[in-house]
């Protein structure tokens, strides 16, 4: 680990700047030696080859991220992260990743039957309604669930009690994927609303990949809308 930061102002309006340079190391084995269990994942493999370089700077008030590079196994991630206010968290970033395979970091599938009678988790909405987020993530290759996707882009929208996933693009099974989703927090019980269309979508492969289903083949265009309110989980 080496870096270099530079302060200035220290009596008064304090302001810094640096850079962070984290050469490729084995963060499953340093976190195991550090005595810091991982949670179980598909692969245990994952976190092997972990780096990172970034500028950052700021002042008492803010913070920043710029040419961030982060090297995750087999993913090669960069972006800028800017918090302009700490104290209400006032965020932009922009995350850029090419390719990710998710399942490989998810908890192993397991047989135990779910429970049924599993009590609601009450929405925190005044966290919602705290929130000040703006950002654009973009991702060239991503498999989650089995599913095997491309070409994503996603933009977020988080003020005054509203959140906005819009637009939510992505590549899949020679179609396309495209969703509007919405959350309002504003008053005491929030309201979802998602709206989404699939066109030219290979069935057959989807659900072979989703479900090791091979009973549909086609192509598919499907629309659907739904609306929903309700102050839990």
């Amino acid at each position: 680990l080496s870096g270099k930061v530079t302060a200035s102002n220290l009596n008064a309006a304090l302001s810094y700047s640096g850079e962070i340079n984290l050469p490729a190391f084995n963060a499953r084995q340093f976190l195991q030696q550090i005595n810091q269990p991982l949670p179980p994942m598909t692969d245990s493999t994952v976190l092997q080859n972990v780096a990172l370089t970034s500028a950052f700077g700021g002042t008492a008030s803010s913070f920043n991220l710029n040419n961030m590079k982060l090297q995750l196994d087999d993913s090669n991630i960069s972006g800028s992260l800017a918090i302009s206010d700490l104290a209400s968290m006032a965020t932009k970033f922009s995350v850029n990743i090419d390719q990710l395979n998710a399942d490989r970091y998810m908890a192993p599938a397991t047989t135990e039957p779910t429970a049924s009678n599993a009590e609601a988790t009450p929405l925190q909405t005044e966290q919602l309604q705290a929130l000040n987020v703006q950002g654009s993530l973009i991702v060239g290759k991503l498999t989650i669930n089995r599913l095997q996707m491309s070409d994503i882009e996603i933009q977020l929208a988080a003020a005054n009690g509203e959140i906005v996933l819009n637009p939510f693009n992505a590549n899949l099974y020679s179609g396309t994927f495209n969703g509007d989703i919405r959350l309002n927090a504003k008053g005491a019980v929030p309201t979802a609303t998602v709206s989404t269309t699939l066109n030219q979508v290979n069935l057959e492969p989807l659900l072979k990949d989703f479900m090791d289903a091979t009973y549909v083949t086609g192509m598919a265009n499907i629309q659907l809308s739904l609306n929903g309110s309700g102050a839990d989980t």
